[in-house]
């Protein structure tokens, strides 16, 4: 799908206008019907975001962020980080000369079929990533769970505390600890849960430079009561408890250093 700055300001007749929107609700109910897990978006560099005589003609953003022109919004994109990285590497590998920007800004190019297909920035990557993937597991594992079986998702502290360009994350969280109550109770006596992780020291963060991951982790650790984020091991006892105690269901586990009462 393509883009245009000019939508709502230098529009055609009106009859042209109710076509585009009709083939973009068509567009949109089709991608909503797959359901995707991943949109990769490929986009031209209008914005002069890099310059083509100092760099290769492709780059891979394992973070980026859209500045808001005509009328777009503007904010974080979701990118799966380590994905893109993984990505870039493959086609190095490959001898494709492709550049990595680890702070991408994007313009409309980029926002338009986001905001056109999927009402926003992060919502599709995220969502679809997080929930309906997590969502299809449960599905699949029903016939081959046993009667006293359990299932532990994961959601975040996102789901209860506020931060800034955080809604569409807060909002995913949300809704994974609301299907996990309702779930519990249709799946009952088999248990479901989940655990809500705060910051967690892992492999998500490798694609920052030493310098801003240190000053990242400084900030979020000075929001939280014991002063440091989680490691890996103390989530993950969360998880082991969620599963061996067998009286524990429709419950969501915080590991948030008391972040949510900070």
């Amino acid at each position: 799908m393509s883009h245009t700055p000019l939508r709502g300001r230098l529009d055609p007749a009106a009859g042209a206008v109710a076509e585009i929107d009709a083939q973009i609700e068509a567009v949109r109910d089709r991608v909503r019907a797959f359901a995707p897990e991943l949109v990769v978006l490929f986009a031209p560099d209008h914005f002069n975001g890099f310059f083509y005589d100092l760099m290769p003609p492709f780059c891979i953003g394992t973070a980026a962020s859209a500045i808001g022109d005509f009328g777009t919004v503007a904010g974080e994109l979701s990118v799966p980080t380590a994905l893109a990285s993984a990505c870039a590497a493959s086609l190095l590998e490959q001898g494709i000369d492709v550049a990595v920007s680890h702070r991408m800004r994007v313009d409309h190019g980029f926002a338009n079929p986001l905001q056109d297909i999927f009402g926003g920035l992060a919502e599709v990557a995220y969502c679809n990533g997080k929930f309906f993937s997590q969502y299809r597991v449960v599905k699949a594992a029903l016939p081959h769970l046993a009667s006293g079986g359990t299932i532990t998702l994961t959601s975040g502290v996102a789901s209860r505390g506020t931060m800034a360009n955080h809604s569409a994350i807060s909002a995913v969280n949300a809704a994974i600890e609301a299907c996990v109550r309702q779930l519990a109770k249709e799946l009952a006596p088999r248990r479901l849960n989940a655990v809500a992780p705060g910051v967690t020291a892992t492999t998500t963060y490798d694609a920052m430079t030493p310098a801003a991951k240190e000053d990242f982790v400084k900030k979020i650790a000075a929001k939280v009561p014991l002063q440091r984020i989680a490691s890996a091991e103390e989530v993950a006892l969360a998880y082991i408890f969620a599963m061996k105690s067998g009286y524990v269901s429709g419950s969501v586990i915080d590991v948030s250093g008391g972040q949510l009462v900070a």
